[in-house]
């Protein structure tokens, strides 16, 4: 696991299979920010992914990558963006 970009990233915990919390180097404002997410492997397979947002708080945010049948995946390539809220 790494870091490609770090805006305001300190670390990445990887707290189990396809279950990672962002930790952010600056507590956001509030905890009412929005997230642009995207997840897969690299491969056009036919088997569906997706980001689920599990918690959020001002000190980062913890997401889960899954296949469509709702089974955990680990992927090679995880995106999250965080748009700060009011």
């Amino acid at each position: 696991m790494a870091i490609r970009d770090s805006h305001n990233v300190s670390s990445i915990t990887d707290n189990a299979t396809g279950d990672y919390t962002v930790n952010f180097a600056n507590a956001m404002t509030t905890n009412t920010y929005s997230l642009s997410t995207q997840v897969g492997n690299g491969n056009h397979s036919s088997n569906s992914r997706a980001f689920s947002w599990i918690s959020g708080s001002v000190n980062g945010v913890r997401v889960l990558a899954e296949y469509g049948t709702g089974a955990n995946s680990d992927e090679s390539r995880c995106y999250v963006t965080v748009h700060g809220g009011v």
